[in-house]
């Protein structure tokens, strides 16, 4: 028995002194008889619980194991690890557990067995499961100062935001330094004012980070604006008289339950060049420069921002800056689009450059996991924000590639005062190639404006229904997407 052992101690000098080296041990722990005295010794891994060996994803850990009888003890270097699933966890020679990854999307399990080279007899498994490592807050953003109103219930969750935002707990609790002032529910931040006076509100996360913040609330009878965002796009453009922009729907306002959000609409210059309504809708009537001040009538102090801009009498389109558009799918990605390179946005279709286009997929195929049902009524929606007269259409395809495939061939346009009930206003097909054929890149460009006389129309919102293409209009070859240009309306002088 002692030369047996002595046998073994000599093969793992082997090994310490170089695995796998020269001097001999190049067939290091090849079962043979010599070690048949560990054909009994019992193997088992330490830091079990249920037979499962948990570690998290991004760190590592070095395996251990616990041996009887006494003094059979093996050095890992000695053993064989071998793992079911090697996708997402590696072991090393010394039995160092490494993960492929920092974070995992879900927890994951494999059969990890170790095995003396020296004596297949000597074994031992176990589940080895690698779980996520948890995403913990790092911050909890909530206002410095905020304003309830007496007798009055504010959800103040609505304004606390936990960072980041795919922390895995985002529970927060709450408290008041005041109760009497203004008690905050612990769980659900539901805060109500009892009388006039401020409070310190305290937000604890809850996973464990330990992050701690608190802001100051006031009690009042009435709420102050505390901040307005007004938007900058319509800085330095220019109006077509007759064109309404609505501005004021637009305008945010600090704090959301401000008591009143109402703005005053003053000319700093361009008297009698523009007409303004109460709330925000403005109406050019002359050319000229005009530079308009937007102030809040609820703020405790000024509160204002201005805006420069032009009106023009030679200009039939209309300016687009204040648009929005959408469209009337949702993809799987979560957009109303389809993305080709840098392009795809429907805002694509109001920045004046046709190079920059709106991309949805055709119905009946996928484009990069964006599908359209076959037989879908695909649609483009343009939002003007407010209500304008306007008689023709404006389209432009996409101008940078010849492929007439991309191409939208026909709409059927409706317009709508409310965005929910829509007027038809007729059928057009779209020139979509100077020769009639399918040339490919570099021919064929139709790079023209398509200008479309419609009836005289009265509505906000106008609703694009894409109808032809080449799939199902007799083009020649096929495509998944179809790529819009620009798009605009106007009032003929």
């Amino acid at each position: 028995m002692t030369t047996k052992l002595n046998q073994y101690t000599k093969a793992v000098a082997c090994l310490l002194a170089g695995w796998l080296a020269v001097g001999g041990c190049s067939d290091n722990y090849t079962y043979n008889p010599d070690y048949a005295a560990y054909d009994h010794v019992k193997m088992t891994f330490n830091q079990l619980e249920e037979n499962t060996l948990t570690v998290i994803a991004g760190n590592s850990s070095i395996l251990s194991f616990s041996y009887e009888p006494a003094g059979r003890e093996l050095d890992n270097r000695s053993l064989k690890f071998e793992l079911e699933d090697a996708d997402f966890v590696q072991i090393d020679a010394e039995g160092v557990i490494t993960t492929s990854t920092d974070w995992l999307s879900e927890t994951r399990t494999t059969k990890l067995t170790a095995t003396f080279k020296g004596n297949p007899k000597v074994t031992a498994w176990c589940n080895l499961t690698v779980v996520r490592n948890p995403v913990l807050v790092t911050d909890i953003k909530m206002p410095a100062k905020y304003f309830i109103q007496i007798d009055t219930e504010f959800d103040y969750s609505q304004v606390v935001t936990v960072i980041p935002g795919n922390a895995d707990n985002q529970v927060l609790t709450y408290r008041s330094s005041d109760p009497a002032i203004a008690p905050i529910d612990p769980v659900t931040g539901a805060i109500r004012g009892l009388k006039d006076g401020t409070v310190t509100i305290t937000a604890c996360a809850t996973d464990g980070s330990e992050i701690v913040r608190t802001g100051e609330v006031t009690v009042r009878s009435t709420i102050p604006v505390v901040g307005i965002t007004v938007p900058t796009a319509l800085n330095g453009k220019s109006v077509p008289v007759g064109q309404n922009i609505n501005i004021g729907r637009l305008i945010t306002v600090e704090p959301l339950n401000a008591s009143d959000k109402s703005m005053t609409y003053e000319l700093l210059e361009g008297e009698g060049l523009v007409a303004v309504s109460p709330d925000g809708i403005i109406t050019p009537l002359a050319p000229g420069n005009v530079r308009m001040k937007i102030s809040a009538n609820g703020s405790d102090e000024e509160l204002s921002s201005v805006v420069n801009f032009s009106v023009n009498d030679t200009e039939a389109l209309f300016q687009r800056a204040l648009w929005s558009g959408s469209s009337n799918i949702i993809y799987s990605t979560g957009n109303d689009h389809a993305v080709d390179g840098n392009y795809g946005p429907i805002s694509n279709l109001f920045d004046g450059n046709a190079s920059s286009y709106a991309v949805l997929t055709k119905p009946g195929k996928n484009y990069s996991g964006c599908a359209t049902p076959a037989g879908y009524d695909l649609a483009v929606i343009i939002d003007m924000g407010a209500t304008n007269t306007f008689d023709y259409v404006y389209y432009m395809h996409r101008n940078n590639n010849g492929y007439q495939y991309l191409r939208v061939w026909g709409i059927m346009l409706e317009g709508s005062e409310d965005g929910e009930h829509y007027t038809p206003i007729g059928d057009y097909d779209l020139p979509h190639n100077n020769d009639g054929k399918n040339t490919g890149s570099g021919g064929g460009n139709y790079t023209k404006p398509i200008l479309i006389d419609l009836p005289v129309c009265n509505y906000r919102y106008i609703k694009m229904h894409l109808t032809k293409w080449s799939d199902n209009s007799g083009g020649d070859k096929s495509g998944s997407t179809m790529q819009l240009g620009e798009f605009n309306v106007g009032k003929r002088k």
